[in-house]
């Protein structure tokens, strides 16, 4: 049988598109055609990618994308949950199953949060570019201190009674735990996420990189440690490299420190229509005979244990579940693991209408279901040796409602989990029954964030690349158009299109019916769910910069004037608030045609470089192997002109 019968949707999008249908007669125009080109025979099947109709909802005000990691166990036993999408802290007690609630202001956006000695608990604030300190027992307040633009990670140090902040833009800084103004900070590269402080020494995390690395109050320390590149199996059934990317979590547990992060392929993805794999497949992975859909995407999750001795074997677990954002580990070992990307079950899916030439049609489901609960469990013992290897781990279900963004274990090894929607905590033992706790609040219930964040149907979702509304850092091999590096989506895409680095994507609808539905197995959304969509998508702001610009800075004023010079022709392209002028230009970065000018929003969080990652630091940029003098007039700059260059453009 033609295997283009099990892709029409994707023959037939740009119909669709071109001819201007809408959502309900896309799956009309879908059966019509394949019932004019099924060949007939003894059996015949045909795909139908149905349309979601549902009606969206939207938030108040648009939810910011998920990250993972807003709990906290204090000594004293109580539960702080973290809601970056309300704006407040939540003081639970468990065994009262009592509930107090601590606002925050609009836009904060707390995030990680650690107790120190005293018994006070501080949150950072990730938008709020402070920290904030807690009373838990009063449910008060205590202080509000300034940190820096992109607070992250934070962690305290009982010996010299002080809490550690890492942020985004690369600063770990050092804070009095009873009050006042930093005392240290230590410079690091961009992207830092958790900060571990143990008895081994202190540590920082790099969000994309997946790395681990030791520091002190003099910088860093020794080598960067991180999980091992291995082996997957591609939705066509082939061994192909995983490389580590994107460290959701790291928290110390027996052994070690244990980091819960994604690998991404780097085979050739097929995108052309005769690169079918077979029934039900879709590009970005996800087979129709495959249990564990998961584990044949492009993109996976996994564990690391990264033992105390630096010259010990790491040891890992590839898993099944999609967006896994937050672990916890027991005293025991238990891995407690949040997947805010569990299937979207009341979602219609693909399916494949078989008929057996008898005139009886039956229907069967095109893909394996992936998991539809957004908590689970792993053994200790179900850790492999660092070694290549496809194996996949399924994970061990925990039967709880909601979208579950957080985990962590109580003293007396009973399992927490929180509910971004609806507001709620979970709390039982970790394989009996858990009791909802409800935090109440408004709905922050949203279709656009949700068909971000949702498994889209092949194991993947939107945020599995476009972690937090950015990027992955990931460099994709495509079989039709080469190497291409990870758009940022959250630099304003409003009035930039057309969208992808080679500018054919006229629009969203065009976006979604090419890569939603038949890259990542998805179905048709109707357009009032594309909308949300897009003003969800639209609402998206990058991290505060990495510098922030200073008129009295004569290096950044220098660099200013570069930029903005005709002799560099920075801005001629790249001007605007955008930074992009949303045309096409050929850079000499040897794509051989004209590529979309990116916006330069946030550009100093988004190494490597160029569209197919060239540029491992933004100086490299600047390299005639990286395009050079094609891309501006730049080659007569000197040293410290191009360093000035550079700061400029890191405070976008």
């Amino acid at each position: 049988m033609d295997k283009r019968h099990f892709v029409l949707m994707a023959a037939t999008t740009v119909a669709w598109t071109v001819g201007g249908c809408s959502a309900d007669e896309r799956l009309e125009l879908e059966k019509d055609e394949a019932e004019d080109d099924a060949p007939r025979s003894a059996t015949a099947s045909r795909l139908v990618v149905p349309v979601d109709t549902r009606p969206p909802f939207e938030a108040d005000a648009p939810p910011p994308p998920i990250t993972g990691g807003t709990l906290l166990v204090t000594s004293a036993g109580l539960v702080i949950a973290a809601d970056p999408a309300r704006d407040r802290l939540s003081v639970v007690d468990p065994a009262l199953q009592t509930v107090v609630h601590i606002d925050l202001q609009p836009g904060d956006e707390p995030g990680r949060i650690a107790e120190d000695s005293a018994g006070r608990v501080h949150v950072a604030l990730r938008r709020g570019a402070a920290v904030v300190s807690v009373d838990p027992e009063a449910a008060a307040i205590v202080a509000r201190r300034t940190v820096c633009g992109a607070p992250r990670g934070i962690a305290t140090d009982d010996v010299d009674d002080a809490i550690y902040v890492a942020c985004a833009g690369g600063e770990v800084m050092r804070l009095p735990a009873d009050g006042g103004d930093a005392t240290l900070v230590v410079r690091l590269a961009p992207g830092l996420r958790d900060v571990l402080i143990d008895s081994t020494g202190m540590h920082v995390t790099n969000f994309k990189s997946a790395t681990l690395r030791s520091f002190d109050d003099d910088g860093p320390l020794g080598e960067v440690r991180g999980p091992a590149v291995t082996m997957g199996v591609s939705a066509d059934g082939e061994l192909v490299g995983m490389l580590p990317t994107l460290a959701w979590k790291a928290a110390r547990g027996p052994g070690g420190i244990y980091m819960l992060h994604q690998r991404a392929s780097t085979a050739t993805i097929a995108l052309e229509p005769d690169g079918a794999l077979g029934d039900g497949a879709a590009a970005y992975g996800g087979t129709g005979d495959d249990d564990v859909v998961e584990c044949s995407a492009i993109v996976q999750t996994a564990v690391t244990r990264l033992g105390d001795d630096p010259e010990a074997p790491r040891i890992a677990a590839i898993t099944a579940g999609v967006l896994a954002v937050d672990l916890a580990v027991s005293a025991t070992g238990l891995v407690a693991i949040a997947l805010a990307g569990a299937q979207d079950t009341d979602a219609p899916r693909r399916f494949t209408e078989v008929d057996d030439g008898s005139g009886e049609v039956t229907s069967v489901s095109a893909s394996a279901p992936g998991m539809a609960s957004g908590l689970a469990l792993m053994e200790p013992q179900e850790m492999h040796p660092e070694d290549p290897f496809d194996a996949c781990t399924p994970l061990e279900a925990v039967d709880v409602e909601g979208q579950i963004t957080a985990v962590a274990f109580l003293d007396d090894g009973r399992l927490v989990a929180q509910s971004r929607q609806p507001a709620r905590i979970y709390v039982g033992e970790p394989r009996g029954e858990m009791v909802a706790i409800e935090l109440g609040g408004q709905s922050v219930r949203d279709t656009g964030h949700a068909l971000f964040h949702r498994d889209a149907g092949a194991g993947v979702a939107c945020a599995s690349c476009h972690a937090e509304g950015g990027d992955d850092g990931h460099v994709w091999s495509f079989s039709s158009v080469g190497r291409r590096r990870t758009q940022a989506v959250h630099v304003g895409l409003e009035d930039t299109a057309p969208f992808h680095w080679d500018g054919d994507m006229p629009d969203l609808t065009s976006l979604m019916n090419e890569v939603f539905v038949s890259r990542m197995g998805g179905v048709h959304q109707s357009d009032e769910r594309v909308d949300a969509l897009r003003q969800w998508m639209f609402s998206l702001r990058p991290p505060a910069p990495v510098r922030q610009f200073d008129a009295d800075d004569l290096t950044l004023s220098l660099g200013k004037r570069l930029f903005d010079s005709e002799e560099t022709g920075c801005a001629g392209c790249h001007g605007g608030s955008k930074f992009t002028n949303n045309s096409s230009v050929d850079v000499g970065t040897g794509a051989g045609h004209a590529l979309q000018v990116p916006s330069l929003v946030g550009i100093a969080y988004r190494a490597p470089f160029i569209h197919n990652g060239c540029a491992q630091i933004l100086r490299d940029r600047f390299d005639p192997d990286c395009g050079g003098d094609e891309h501006g007039d730049t080659a007569w700059l000197n040293d410290t002109q191009l360093d000035a260059l550079i700061a400029y453009m890191e405070t976008f």
